[in-house]
């Protein structure tokens, strides 16, 4: 009788080093985010980057402001590889540590494009609703922002 092993998931700060493996998430995603964009991002005094491993392995990434009441999520991306396994819901968990009155933050933000129907499902599962329909958002369309908010 073979025993299965429990895969080892990991949430932690995203370093340099990380970078080749986020490149190449963004080419399997399509997601079109430079090397360049993610590190001028990442050196404004607010915004922080976090990874999930699976395994040792980087499997996604989020990309975050904590602002003075709120989180704004910039990015999160996971590899196609491992959707479906609960890696962007180990990242969107990580970030609702970050609430709390306590803390000043009490509501997490995000914008979808309209086009991003498994982005919003996600989201809807995790627990954020729709708040507002942002019009011309991108140079695709609308975008819809989405809201988790937590008060102790």
């Amino acid at each position: 009788m073979g025993t299965k092993t429990k895969n080892v998931v990991n949430v932690r700060w995203l370093i340099r080093k990380d970078m080749p493996a986020i490149n190449e998430i963004n080419i399997e995603t399509s997601y079109q985010l430079l090397e360049e964009d993610i590190c001028k991002m990442l050196r404004t005094r607010n915004v922080a980057g976090m990874i999930v491993e699976l395994d040792k392995v980087v499997a996604g990434y989020m990309i975050y402001a904590l602002e003075k009441g709120s989180i704004d999520l910039y990015h999160l991306v996971v590899d196609p590889v491992f959707h479906g396994q609960g890696l962007g819901t180990a990242l969107i968990e990580k970030l609702k540590t970050k609430l709390g009155t306590h803390q000043g933050r009490t509501a997490i933000y995000t914008t979808v494009s309209e086009y991003d129907v498994q982005a919003q499902v996600f989201f809807r599962a995790v627990k954020f609703f729709c708040v507002d329909t942002i019009r011309d958002w991108d140079e695709n369309g609308d975008g819809y922002l989405f809201e988790y908010a937590q008060y102790d």
